[in-house]
């Protein structure tokens, strides 16, 4: 039996994290868009070391499956801190939903539940209802702010990037890449790109791999995107003028500093 003190313990500590109790909705929220990225980054952190073990058992669809999962964590963590302005608010719940996605997609996989017809579909569903559905429905109102426009603008094109070298992880896998790619992403954060360099980055790492997939190893793609936002960091060019530059150029052949020496010369 739990006592009366304990119980009122639990009960105060789960109105803190709580999305039924309103006292957990700030006006505004209290960090910039570095803190936001670097949390994401914990979370995409804890998310890789998880999904693995969907990824060995299995294999079909794990390109799907893994990227459907850091779409769907990322979303929430969105969401709640659009609604809430409550960034631990948002990092909680997407930290629960990493071992959500990963229970489900593991009953997924058991061949003792195969006659139920699970899908990632229904996973998705399923963490939804343990988070986001449980949002307030008078916060679902809300206006966004032009702080909170300029946060999800940038944090749209960091996810898609996101995705991108994840697609790029586990399209060719090596699991002594893990650090490395978190480094890269790492790296990226903190040269604080503005939305515009965010934009042609997004555009650059579509660029590999669309063409450089199959002539670059994975250090080729990570040493080239971090040369790239070195040089976009001093020297801002936009989407548009590096299509430009490519549309004008032979470009498939070039090793790594040849191709970002033409884009940026």
């Amino acid at each position: 039996m739990i006592n009366d003190e304990k119980k009122i313990i639990i009960e105060q500590n789960t109105s803190k994290i709580s999305l039924s109790n309103s006292e957990n909705y700030y006006n505004n929220l209290s960090v910039n868009v570095n803190d936001i990225l670097l949390q994401q980054l914990n979370i995409l952190e804890e998310y890789i070391k998880n999904i693995n073990e969907i990824f060995y058992v299995n294999k079909n669809n794990k390109l799907y499956i893994i990227i459907k999962g850091i779409e769907t964590i990322f979303h929430i963590y969105q969401q709640i801190l659009f609604y809430t302005n409550n960034h631990k608010l948002a990092y909680y719940y997407s930290h629960k939903s990493i071992y959500l996605y990963k229970e489900y997609n593991s009953q997924i996989n058991e061949d003792s539940n195969s006659f139920l017809n699970l899908s990632t579909r229904d996973a998705i569903i399923y963490i939804y209802k343990k988070t986001i559905f449980e949002i307030k429905p008078y916060f679902l109102k809300k206006n966004e702010t032009n702080k909170q426009k300029e946060i999800f603008d940038i944090l749209f094109l960091h996810n898609n990037i996101v995705k991108l070298l994840l697609f790029l992880l586990y399209k060719n896998y090596d699991k002594n890449m893990h650090s490395i790619y978190l480094k890269l992403i790492n790296n990226i954060i903190s040269y604080q790109l503005n939305y515009s360099n965010y934009n042609t980055l997004s555009f650059f790492i579509n660029l590999l791999v669309d063409h450089f997939l199959d002539s670059y190893t994975n250090e080729e793609i990570i040493d080239t995107i971090d040369k790239f936002c070195k040089k976009i960091n001093k020297q801002s060019i936009t989407r548009e003028e590096l299509n430009k530059k490519i549309i004008n150029n032979e470009f498939k052949e070039l090793n790594s500093n040849q191709l970002i020496s033409l884009l940026f010369n």
